[in-house]
């Protein structure tokens, strides 16, 4: 079993790190507001989905490829793809939601139809470690 980190871009962290902390913030300005039922939850609220979450996402994004398996974990998300599936892998920028924490990205395309992107820090490793002759990073 190999595992591979999510390469990060700055600007990104940031955005996210910045999106948390104004969260935190307006968390903590509703609750010195009043210590109202509403204002609990709307302070816990802030908190969970607003700090808790992309803080997960963050700490939890990584690639685990097993013996059979690629497992991708974005926070509380995973996505299981056999690597017998897997038809294709190549470089992208897509900017679309996905588990990666960079615009440098692989797109693993799987059956039936599907496609992954992901941004593993280290690609040409992480292409090699999927052990599947018939892909390379084109």
């Amino acid at each position: 079993m190999q595992q591979f980190s999510s390469k990060r871009d700055t600007w990104l962290m940031v955005v996210i790190y910045a999106a948390a902390l104004s969260s935190a913030a307006c968390a903590v300005i509703v609750l010195v507001t009043g210590l109202t039922f509403a204002n609990i939850m709307v302070f816990a609220v802030l908190l969970l989905v607003g700090v808790g979450l992309p803080v997960w996402l963050v700490a939890g994004t990584r690639y685990v490829i097993d013996k059979d398996r690629l497992i991708v974990h974005g926070g509380p998300f995973k996505w299981r793809i056999e690597l017998a599936d897997i038809e294709s892998v190549y470089a992208t920028n897509n900017p679309i939601s996905s588990p990666a924490l960079s615009l440098d990205r692989l797109a693993i395309c799987y059956k039936p139809n599907k496609q992954l992107i992901i941004s593993p820090k280290n690609k040409a490793a992480f292409v090699e470690a999927l052990n599947r002759p018939d892909i390379s990073l084109s």
